[in-house]
């Protein structure tokens, strides 16, 4: 499962980073309205989804170093 599979490396970069990264997972599964509004303002049509500093970034599963580079990148142009 994707969704499994990113979660490790999302850890992975937590465990890197600490209190420098925060992680938020939303479970699409619920039917919840904050969620749903989540969906929609990011334009999720699959999972899992990456939002990084608010631009959706990833779908599908990447890699802790895929991730990263990404954030490197949004930290430098912020």
């Amino acid at each position: 499962d994707d969704c499994t599979r990113v979660g490790s490396e999302l850890s992975l970069l937590k465990k890197k980073h600490g209190e420098e990264f925060l992680l938020f997972s939303v479970p699409t599964s619920l039917d919840d309205g904050a969620v749903d509004m989540l969906e929609e303002q990011y334009n999720v049509t699959s999972t899992p989804t990456i939002v990084i500093n608010g631009e959706k970034e990833f779908e599908g599963f990447n890699t802790s170093q895929e991730i990263e580079q990404k954030l490197n990148a949004s930290v430098t142009e912020r």
